[in-house]
C-alpha cells in the first residue's frame, strides 16, 4: 500500500505533462487579459479615424510608448500602460462594411509563443476600407513572439 501513496505523485505528474506534450497536436493555454486598445480610448473618435504607418496585411508588436506614438495617430487618444503590457497593432484592408471585431490570444506551451486570432465580422454591404486592428497583451519576454491569424 505504501508503494501506491509514493506512485501516486508521479503518476499524477506524468499524466498532467503528457497533457501538455502530445505528439501531432497542439497544446495551447487560453491566455485572457487580451483587451482592444479601442476599449481605452480617451478622445471622442471613433475607432475607424485612427491612422498607421502600417503596410496593409502587416501587424507589429509595440514595446514602448514612443514607438506606439511613431505608429498610431492619435496616439494620445489611446492609453496603455507599457510597462505592464505590449500591443499588437495591425491593418487589413476589407470589402465588406464593418461589423465588428473578435479577439482571441492562446499561449501554445510547447513554445511560449502566443497566437492573436483576429476574426473581422462583415455586413454584406459591399464598402473598401482599411480596419486597424490592436490589442493590449501581457508583457512578452524577451524573443517572445505573436503570430497573428486575420480571419474576414
Amino acid at each position: 500500500m505504501k508503494k501506491v501513496f509514493k506512485l501516486l505523485p508521479v503518476l499524477i505528474a506524468v499524466i498532467v505533462l503528457h497533457a501538455c506534450t502530445r505528439k501531432g497536436q497542439i497544446c495551447v493555454n487560453p491566455t485572457p487579459n487580451a483587451e482592444s486598445i479601442f476599449t481605452t480610448l480617451t478622445c471622442a473618435i471613433d475607432s475607424s479615424q485612427v491612422k498607421t504607418t502600417i503596410p496593409e496585411g502587416d501587424f507589429v508588436i509595440v514595446r514602448s510608448q514612443a514607438d506606439f506614438d511613431k505608429l498610431i495617430d492619435p496616439s494620445d487618444c489611446l492609453e496603455v500602460d507599457f510597462a505592464k503590457n505590449d500591443v499588437v497593432v495591425g491593418r487589413e484592408d476589407l470589402s465588406g462594411n464593418h461589423v465588428s471585431t473578435n479577439y482571441t490570444l492562446t499561449e501554445n506551451c510547447e513554445t511560449n509563443h502566443l497566437e492573436l486570432d483576429v476574426s473581422f465580422e462583415l455586413g454584406i454591404a459591399l464598402v473598401f476600407a482599411t480596419r486597424i486592428y490592436g490589442v493590449v497583451v501581457p508583457k512578452l519576454s524577451e524573443g517572445q513572439t505573436v503570430n497573428v491569424v486575420v480571419n474576414r
